[in-house]
C-alpha cells in the first residue's frame, strides 16, 4: 500500500469515527416547532455550529454543520432505521444502512418537544 493510499485510509478511518462517536460536547441552543410541523434543533459547542431540521410530514430531515466532518446533507426519514434520544438527552440517528449519526444533547424542554411533534418516529429511551 503506497503513502497516499495509506493516508486515504486512515483520513476516511478517522472521519467514520467521528461521525460515529458520541457528542455530548454539541448542546442544544434552541429548538422550534413551525406551523409548518419542521422541528429545527441548533446545537453549538465552543468552535461549531449543527442545526437539524425534521420534517414528518414531507419525511424530510436536513442536517447543517460547521466542522469538517459534518458537511451538510439531507435525506428522507424513510432511510433512518431509527431517530432516538438516550437517558444522556443524546439525539442520534440510525440510517437503514448500520450507519449512526450523533448530533447533540437536547433539554428535556426540547426532548418533549421533539416527542410532540415527531410521535412515533422519535424514541425515547
Amino acid at each position: 500500500m503506497n503513502h497516499l493510499n495509506r493516508a486515504a485510509l486512515l483520513t476516511t478511518i478517522a472521519v467514520a469515527i467521528a461521525a460515529c462517536s458520541s457528542d455530548y460536547s454539541f448542546n442544544e441552543k434552541s429548538c422550534v416547532a413551525t406551523e409548518s410541523e419542521t422541528l429545527t434543533i441548533v446545537f453549538s459547542s465552543e468552535e461549531a455550529i449543527r442545526t437539524l431540521s425534521i420534517n414528518a410530514k414531507s419525511n424530510d430531515i436536513t442536517f447543517k454543520g460547521t466542522t469538517l466532518n459534518d458537511g451538510k446533507w439531507r435525506t428522507e426519514l424513510s432511510k433512518i432505521n431509527r431517530l432516538a434520544i438516550n437517558k444522556g438527552n443524546l439525539i442520534r440517528a440510525e440510517f437503514k444502512d448500520g450507519k449512526q449519526f450523533y448530533f447533540g444533547t437536547v433539554s428535556e424542554k426540547c426532548k418533549k418537544l421533539a416527542g410532540e411533534k415527531l410521535g412515533e418516529l422519535l424514541q425515547i429511551e
